[in-house]
């Protein structure tokens, strides 16, 4: 999946909304957005 910044979560979060066939908001799938602790994208390439 390509980048993981906010902007990536949102458009990703976007699609399974407009993909998912519902009524009302109870009928969306649940998900979880949470901010999770990540490492910095060098620092998982270079390890630095």
């Amino acid at each position: 999946m390509g980048g993981v910044g906010p902007a990536a979560t949102v458009d990703f979060m976007n699609k399974i909304i407009e993909s998912t066939p519902a009524e009302k908001d109870q009928d969306h799938i649940k998900n979880d957005c949470g901010a999770k602790s990540a490492d910095s994208r060098p620092y998982c390439k270079f390890g630095s």
